[in-house]
């Protein structure tokens, strides 16, 4: 009989590529860094692994910097989170918590190629959310 290494986590990526389309996602993870970007460099970034009810996985980073904050407001829309307009929220590791594999919302997948791979890439966080799994546009 063959010895295996059992583990729940693929090496390389996203298990399998999306269609293009909207799916329905839970956040399953995260994780915090520091921007090297040109515009952004030394911002906080917040790493996202999502997982959709097909199992696989799309990622995301959210960069804290003055031109990019519309989208940490979007994502938490997105898991049915919401705060008055203009309204300062501290968004740590907390926050994160009441969300991680407890609320699930609808993002928008685009398909990207890198290095050579064809990748499943967050295009949009949508601000609905429902107790069934969205429906998958066709191409």
């Amino acid at each position: 009989m063959p010895r295996i290494n059992f583990t729940h986590e693929e090496k390389g990526g996203s298990k399998f590529v999306l269609k293009p389309g909207v799916y329905e996602v839970c956040l399953v993870d995260f994780k915090w860094g520091t921007s090297e970007g040109a515009k952004t460099k030394g911002a906080p970034v917040l790493h996202l692994k999502l997982e959709t009810h097909e199992g696989s996985w799309v990622f995301d980073q959210l960069i804290f910097h003055p031109s990019t904050a519309w989208k940490a407001s979007a994502m938490l829309r997105c898991f049915g989170l919401e705060f008055a307009e203009g309204q300062e929220i501290d968004l740590n590791d907390e926050l994160l918590h009441t969300i991680v594999g407890r609320s699930w919302g609808n993002i928008r997948v685009k398909n990207e190629e890198y290095q050579g791979k064809v990748l499943n890439r967050l295009e949009s966080y949508l601000p609905t959310r429902s107790s069934e799994p969205a429906p998958v546009d066709p191409f």
